[in-house]
């Protein structure tokens, strides 16, 4: 949950400043700032001094960037205004993920099949949805060079859908419907050029996320 959480924190903050959605669609401050609050607490509560590290380092080039003058109007859509900071933002939060991902292998053992099935799906949806995120920035496009069409994602996500709904019979119902919207969005997800819509694709996505977390 975490990890699906920084994600989501990393979506969100790239929505809230993305430089190809117009101003009267950004998105509140304070869902990415709520999302950072959560990210503290549970972090502080894994007890991983490394991920407690690399927050520290995050949250302060996100203070960064908040203090930094930002652009409005048609202006914003031109072009982002200050790539280096943002690149640092997305770097220091895969070295958070990296530190986490070790704790995370860790809490996996001894689980049950479904369990894990479902916590996989969660974490491929939320890794789509950052990328994605990322991938809108125009001067950031390098920063995911293995899978740039998300294409391979996509097929993960797919056969991932279906091993949960055979490992979850009793929820075949909710996952098809989960699923319905996952194909809704995703000719936005994959090949290029993308049509871009940050801010449809981050709600779409995040309710994936969250109704996956409530299956039981």
């Amino acid at each position: 949950e975490t990890r699906t959480l920084g994600s989501s924190f990393i979506s969100e903050l790239m929505l809230h400043f993305n430089p190809v959605e117009a101003p009267m669609q950004q998105t509140p401050a304070d869902i990415y700032k709520g999302q950072l609050k959560k990210l503290h607490q549970h972090v502080a509560q894994s007890g991983v001094s490394a991920a407690v590290s690399e927050l520290k380092r995050l949250n302060e080039k996100v203070a960064k960037l908040e203090g930094m003058p930002q652009t409005s109007g048609s202006s914003r859509m031109a072009v982002l205004p200050y790539p280096r900071i943002v690149t640092e933002i997305f770097e220091s939060y895969q070295q958070l993920d990296q530190a986490l991902s070790r704790q995370y292998d860790s809490t996996m053992v001894g689980l049950d099949e479904t369990t894990l099935k479902r916590h996989k799906l969660s974490m491929s949806v939320s890794r789509m949805m950052m990328l994605y995120s990322v991938s809108t920035y125009p001067a950031l496009g390098y920063l995911n060079n293995v899978d740039p069409t998300l294409t391979e994602l996509d097929q993960d996500i797919q056969e991932q859908f279906r091993a949960l709904k055979a490992q979850m019979p009793e929820h075949e119902t909710e996952l098809d419907k989960l699923l319905v919207t996952y194909r809704f969005v995703q000719p936005r997800l994959v090949e290029l050029p993308r049509p871009w819509s940050p801010s449809g694709v981050v709600l779409y996505l995040g309710r994936i996320i969250q109704k996956l977390e409530e299956l039981t």
